[in-house]
């Protein structure tokens, strides 16, 4: 087993990777700038947005098939096209990052009623790169409010847009007190991104002395290998990395290293694997 000095070493060296994977460097696309072109290779259900047009409030909803928290903010976001649909809404997802692009129309055409809103392939990334990239979210689900204007007005969780979307939608949104709010948080971030990596950096010169005895195992002590398994609602299982507890959402980071958020009304079950 590893020593307490090697294991607080990788903690450090993961969250910094986790945190990197979370909040890119520099943020080009900002709440209050206008929505960059929507890239679609194909679109899965509905009609083909060729653009944003100006009266209309869209909602572009960045997921995957394999994204377990991506799954979970299908049905509310479904609840929220029936609810707002008739006020001038048309919410979009955009499937990106996908690991294996065959598996998205078949999970769309499952998913039938229960997925009732637009849906589109990423095309060739390009989407990811011009929203997600830009605005310096590495994360999924990612869900971004493009105003009547065709300005970027919100970017967070899905599971989090209701009451901005009334607010936009009633005109009473201030998006550049919000756009100040969220510069302040990215920019905490990389403060504490750089914090971590300093950390890291510092505890990597311990790790080969050969005066730090190596830690023994005891018989009765319990064997797991620090993941998690999160078993959903619906049956379905994710193991993770790392499980950080937010409130109402947790952060789950997978073994591919993406890190991304979950609201735990979908989670029957957190335990060590």
């Amino acid at each position: 087993m590893l020593s307490s000095r090697r294991k607080l070493l990788c903690s450090f060296i993961f969250l910094g990777l986790a945190l990197k994977v979370q909040c890119e460097d520099t943020a080009d696309l900002k709440p209050g700038d206008p929505a960059p072109q929507l890239y679609a290779s194909q679109w899965l259900n509905g009609d083909a947005v060729s653009g944003f047009q100006n009266g209309t409030t869209y909602v572009v909803e960045c997921w995957a098939t394999w994204c377990a928290p991506c799954r979970v903010s299908i049905p509310h976001l479904s609840e929220l096209n029936l609810k707002y649909k008739d006020r001038g809404v048309v919410i979009i997802g955009v499937d990106v990052m996908e690991k294996d692009a065959s598996l998205v129309e078949p999970f769309v055409k499952e998913m039938g009623a229960k997925m009732n809103y637009l849906v589109a392939l990423d095309d060739d990334g390009k989407t990811a790169k011009a929203w997600l990239k830009a605005s310096g979210q590495g994360g999924i689900p990612c869900a971004f409010v493009v105003d009547k204007d065709g300005k970027i007005a919100w970017i967070g969780h899905p599971m989090r847009l209701e009451p901005v979307l009334e607010q936009i939608l009633a005109g009473t949104f201030d998006i550049k007190k919000y756009a100040e709010a969220q510069a302040q948080a990215m920019a905490q971030a990389r403060k504490i991104d750089e914090l971590k990596r300093a950390m890291a950096e510092a505890a990597s010169k311990h790790t080969d002395n050969p005066t730090i005895p190596p830690e023994t195992k005891k018989p009765d002590e319990p064997r797991h290998n620090g993941n998690k398994i999160i078993i959903l609602k619906d049956g379905s299982e994710l193991e993770a990395t790392k499980v950080e507890d937010l409130g109402d959402i947790i952060s789950v980071t997978d073994l591919s290293g993406k890190k991304s958020e979950m609201v735990k009304d979908g989670i029957q079950l957190i335990k060590d694997k």
